[in-house]
């Protein structure tokens, strides 16, 4: 188990480049969402809803082949 306690967590949802960009943001933003979600049903006293920010970016930051562009990232940080 991560301790992630005074660290605010930001999510962030990809996807890849196939289809309308729109539905693509609109996907990345539901993704993060979920992982969001999971998060705080699972372990909702390490993710408390006001540390927590997602983020969408669509196809907008590629990392490599389709696979790899449908993701989810979480990061972790001190707002201290």
């Amino acid at each position: 188990q991560i301790a992630v306690s005074g660290l605010s967590v930001q999510i962030n949802g990809h996807t890849d480049n196939k289809g309308n960009p729109e539905s693509n943001l609109a996907l990345s933003k539901k993704r993060a969402e979920a992982v969001k979600q999971f998060l705080m049903a699972n372990a909702a006293s390490n993710f408390p809803t006001e540390r927590i920010t997602t983020r969408g970016y669509g196809d907008t930051q590629p990392i490599g082949t389709d696979a790899q562009n449908r993701r989810v990232e979480i990061i972790l940080f001190s707002t201290k």
